[in-house]
Order: structure tokens, then C-alpha cells, then sequence
């Protein structure tokens, strides 16, 4: 009789064990995507994968964000990342003492700061990594169902720009981001 008992038992184990494990393996790739996304960082220089060079802000009258060479020390070069609603993200100019509220947006395919109030502020997605130096893809999703743009890094002193690519951008289109001490 005893045998049973824990026969019986070693045998529901079992079976309540396949069943996690059923409910674990039906995780579709959409939900570890999800899972695998970065969170809101803060103060962070923006690297590009290809150029080296980092995203950039001349002087504050200038609105148009810039490729340069990465300097941690320059309030110019850093950015808060911020994960907004629908799992879309703001990616805001972080200068220290600079009195204003602004994000990146694409202008005409160049990328421009403007003011975070504006809701297309909120429409960049961020993929291919999770972490700070993780190579990440950076794509801006237009309201209205427009065609979808990754960041793109560019020569020196150029301005950034977004163009529409296929499913696998080149490296030109990846980015790391390291949190600024």
C-alpha cells in the first residue's frame, strides 16, 4: 500500500512538472522580445557601431543632433533613454543645466531636437541587445503607418539621419550606449 502511495505521487509530480514546462516552451518570440527590451537608462552616450562616433548637440540653439567623436565629459553627449507607453521610447537630450525638454525626432530624414511634449517624440524602438554596450538597433516608427526608419550614424560633424532599410540593417545602423559617471 505504501508503494502506491508514493508511486502515485512521484507520478503527479511528474506530470504537474510537464505541465510548467508546456507553459514555458509556449513563450512565443514576441514575448521574450519583449522581456529582452531595455529599460529607462539615464545619461548615456550613444555610440555608433560603424563610425565610432557618438550623438552629439553643437551649442543649445542648434537643433539638429550631430555625429562626433565620443566625449564623456561633454554634457553635449548625453541622453536618457526613456521607455514611454506601448513599448515605444523617447530618447531626450540629458545636458545638465541646459533648461530645456528635448528629444530626438526625425526631420525630412535628419534628426533634429524638439520638444518632448510632442507625442512623434515618443516613437523610436529599440532592439538587438539588452545593456549597456549591447549593440542595439534604433528605429523610428512614425505614427500613421509610415515606413519605419533606423537611426544612422554619419561622418563627423555630420547630422544624424534615418532611412528606411530591409529586415537587417548593416552595422551602420547599430548602437551601444555607455551610462556616463
Amino acid at each position: 500500500m505504501q508503494y502506491g502511495w508514493i508511486a502515485g505521487f512521484v507520478v503527479a509530480a511528474g506530470a504537474a512538472m510537464l505541465s510548467l514546462c508546456s507553459v514555458a516552451m509556449a513563450a512565443t518570440p514576441e514575448s521574450v522580445a519583449e522581456a529582452e527590451q531595455p529599460q529607462t537608462v539615464a545619461n548615456v552616450m550613444l555610440r555608433n557601431d560603424s563610425t565610432g562616433y557618438c550623438a552629439y548637440v553643437a551649442d543649445l540653439r542648434e537643433k539638429v543632433v550631430r555625429s562626433g567623436r565620443c566625449q564623456s565629459q561633454n554634457p553635449s553627449f548625453r541622453w536618457d533613454v526613456v521607455l514611454g507607453a506601448g513599448g515605444f521610447y523617447r530618447i531626450r537630450w540629458a545636458a545638465p543645466g541646459a533648461g530645456v525638454d528635448r528629444c530626438m525626432l526625425p526631420v525630412g530624414g535628419v534628426v533634429h531636437r524638439t520638444n518632448c511634449g510632442n507625442p512623434a517624440t515618443a516613437r523610436w524602438q529599440i532592439g538587438g541587445g539588452t545593456g549597456a554596450g549591447v549593440s542595439h538597433f534604433i528605429r523610428y516608427v512614425p505614427p500613421a503607418g509610415a515606413a519605419a526608419s533606423f537611426l544612422r550614424g554619419n561622418a563627423a560633424g555630420a547630422p544624424l539621419t534615418v532611412n528606411a532599410l530591409p529586415l537587417a540593417p548593416p552595422p551602420v545602423q547599430k548602437w551601444k550606449w555607455w551610462v556616463v559617471p
